[in-house]
């Protein structure tokens, strides 16, 4: 029960790391056009 919860949290975490690295990737774009 337990890992299964801690598992949830890692993907969940990866998920949000992720998101976090598209949307910089996003905002490097959108200063080049700067």
């Amino acid at each position: 029960m337990k890992k299964a919860r801690n598992e949830e949290a890692n993907e969940k975490e990866a998920r949000m790391k992720s998101e976090d690295k598209a949307g910089m990737e996003r905002d490097d774009k959108a200063l080049e056009k700067l």
